[in-house]
């Protein structure tokens, strides 16, 4: 019989330095190769897996090799030991005594007799893997424990220390673009307002950015929603270090989970802040609130979009609308607000909980009535918090009204430009003409824009000139954590809900309105 011989080597970096890959690769082939000359095989191909883990067994040159095991073209494997083939006891053990010897082919170890110490052996590659990968895990998260920075990449914002691999120091050039997506979204603005923000003033990403620090290849990305979010919510920027988030749930698998929030290794004040923390707590109240502006039928946003909760379930009430026409021919139409959980599930989850907008609203300013005297014992802190809101709403006006400016020069450069094009028969007269119209039509409403965005920033300058504020209901809803409904009662002939208002600044209030 024809002796088709294939010889297979393999390494990985946990089995040595880095460095002497190659050259250790290289002394399997020649170990094999004087084996097989020795024993005169033919040998037919050297398959070779560079940088792949024993325990990982979807490798790209052994399920080469035994696909060609199965079609015949190989009938010997020659190994310098049976670790090279895997460190995984079943699969090592199910290759070497059922597939290979089903198909023909003969294995043949080297350096080691495949004989009734098989089992155990393949034991002992598998237990030493195990135990690698335990201390491996175990240092790490000693590193992490110890706030030690342990990514490859330092978050946008930070730089690895040139003295110190574990340690993160700010990175100047864009520290300030950290601070800005914090302040706009402070501010009010939504993660998407951001990111078109920072892609009109043509900021780079932090992918590109990254690149274009290491001098690689240039890949142009943008700012996205994902980005953004993930920015805003990273503990990093306020100076603490929050690390093993993710990990692999057994040392045969590389496939990276999400790790339960109580396993997450949290370490405060392990480098400078970016954020201060005043301003970090601000960012996730908006988060916490969720900023939930789900607008009506008549595409209008309700006053009390996002607060208002179930007294019962803790639900979330949803906001309906009626409309009809009275006998009489004139219109009518009613905003009521419902228990999400009763208006999905029915009355075996839980009961209505249904109010109207108006009786709310009559509410809500009956106790602003009552608050208002409470605010005026507290006057120096309100002022303080409406001012610092009233500085975050003339930053985004300003920001909007720079990026509003520069569309406009970008659209006033491309009109003689194509009016040059067509002059030099580069556009024909169809296309020249429908660019011209479309360039001023956003024009003009690049110009409305700035002129609605310089308004209001001389309005939210003046009322920040007056040391008084009026206490309008905007501002009262803005200062609103949460409100809960109650379900209606009658108590002696009158119809009872009890309804409660909890403030951010610490001022809850418990009101027992009668409703007709």
């Amino acid at each position: 019989m024809e002796h088709k011989a294939a010889i297979y080597v393999r390494l990985s970096k946990d089995d040595g330095s880095i460095n002497l890959e190659s050259e250790s690769i290289t002394n399997q082939k020649n170990l094999l190769h004087q084996y097989a000359s020795e024993h005169e095989f033919s040998v037919v191909h050297t398959y070779i897996d560079d940088g792949f883990s024993g325990t990982n067994q979807d490798r790209p040159a052994l399920k080469q090799m035994l696909a060609d095991v199965v079609s015949g073209k190989i009938n010997i494997v020659l190994v310098k030991d049976l670790s090279r083939l895997g460190r995984n006891y079943l699969e090592v053990g199910n290759l070497a005594e059922v597939f290979f010897p089903s198909h023909g082919c003969k294995l043949i170890s080297i350096t080691e007799q495949i004989d009734d110490l098989l089992a155990f052996r393949n034991w002992f590659n598998e237990h030493y893997s195990r135990e690698t990968s335990k201390k491996v895990k175990a240092v790490k998260k000693m590193l992490a424990t110890s706030g030690k920075f342990l990514g490859t990449y330092a978050a946008y914002g930070y730089k690895k220390s040139s003295s110190d691999k574990y340690k993160l120091i700010i990175d100047e050039q864009t520290k300030g673009v950290v601070i800005k997506i914090f302040e706009l979204r402070a501010s009010g603005a939504s993660y998407t307002e951001i990111a078109n923000c920072l892609n009109e003033q043509k900021i780079i990403s932090p992918r590109s950015y990254y690149y274009q620090t290491k001098r690689k290849s240039n890949i142009e990305t943008e700012w996205n929603v994902s980005t953004i979010s993930q920015m805003l919510k990273n503990e990093v920027y306020r100076g603490n270090m929050v690390q093993m988030k993710k990990g692999t749930k057994t040392y045969k698998t590389r496939k990276l989970t999400k790790k339960p929030v109580s396993e997450w290794v949290r370490v405060l004040n392990t480098h400078e802040p970016i954020i201060s923390e005043e301003l970090w707590k601000r960012v996730q109240e908006i988060a916490d609130s969720k900023l939930r502006t789900r607008k009506k039928k008549n595409g209008e946003v309700s006053l009390f979009s996002g607060l208002l909760k179930c007294g019962s379930c803790g639900r979330t009430m949803r906001n309906q609308t009626e409309n009809g026409v009275l006998k009489s021919g004139e219109a009518y139409r009613y905003s009521s607000f419902i228990c999400s959980g009763y208006s999905k599930q029915g009355k075996a989850f839980c009961s209505p909980h249904i109010i109207y907008e108006n009786a709310l609203l009559k509410i809500v300013t009956e106790t602003l009535q009552v608050e208002t005297k409470k605010v005026r014992l507290d006057k120096n802190r309100i002022n303080q918090r409406l001012g610092e809101d009233h500085n975050r709403l003339q930053a985004s006006y300003q920001f909007q009204l720079e990026n509003a400016n520069l569309k406009l020069q970008k659209i006033k450069k491309m009109v003689p430009k194509i009016y040059e094009d067509y002059h030099n028969q580069l556009l024909p007269e169809n296309l020249f003409r429908g660019l011209l119209e479309q360039y001023a039509t956003k024009q003009m409403e690049t110009e409305k824009t700035c002129q609605e965005l310089a308004i209001k920033l001389a309005k939210n300058l003046e009322n920040k000139m007056h040391p008084e504020f009026v206490f309008q209901m905007a501002d009262f809803i803005s200062l609103v954590k949460q409100i809960e409904i109650g379900e209606r009662t009658t108590r002696e002939g009158q119809t009872i809900r009890q309804i409660k208002i909890t403030f951010k600044m610490e001022h809850p209030s418990l009101i027992k309105a009668t409703l007709d």
